[in-house]
């Protein structure tokens, strides 16, 4: 990975979240009330939408307590996840592509598109999940070649027997 394009992904990243730092999106109060629930202040929310997506809220409550301010910590995760998830872009098409260039293209595209645009450092869970899928994607292209189709059965249906 080039330094110049780490900066320059930086650079794009840290301009977004400070245009949209704690933006709230309609329906961040689904995702407060799941991470009230993780911690023990609040029923099971009505409408379980945050719950549905359980990993970012989760996260949140370990953090809460020490920022006391729910959407400022929703904003601090993002702020990091969105910088990151940049990066996981620009290494996952540098996988896919081998040209730097074109991996600087695609991490810059992905940077400036609506949904990272509108709630990338916001106060909603869409930096999360994107950051844990291009994780999720970056990783199994680096497992490819590592792992047997006999493993991936295992995983699947947990037992040994049917990959014979």
């Amino acid at each position: 990975m080039k330094r110049d394009h780490v900066v320059i992904i930086l650079i794009i990243s840290f301009l977004e979240v400070i245009t949209h730092f704690g933006a709230e999106a309609p329906d961040s109060h689904l995702f407060y009330d799941a991470t009230y629930y993780f911690l023990g202040l609040h029923n099971f929310p009505d409408k379980p939408v945050g719950i549905a997506r359980p990993l970012l809220p989760f996260l949140t409550s370990l953090i809460l307590p020490f920022i006391n301010d729910i959407n400022l910590t929703y904003s601090v995760i993002n702020s990091i996840l969105y910088p990151l998830s940049g990066i996981f872009c620009y290494k996952l098409t540098q996988k896919i592509v081998n040209s730097p260039t074109l991996s600087l293209i695609s991490s810059v595209m992905f940077l400036t598109s609506f949904s990272m645009v509108s709630y990338g450092a916001s106060s909603y869970y869409m930096g999360a999940a994107i950051f844990f899928e291009f994780l999720v994607a970056f990783l199994a292209f680096k497992a490819v070649g590592k792992l047997s189709y006999a493993f991936f059965n295992w995983t699947l249906f947990g037992d040994r027997r049917i990959s014979r």
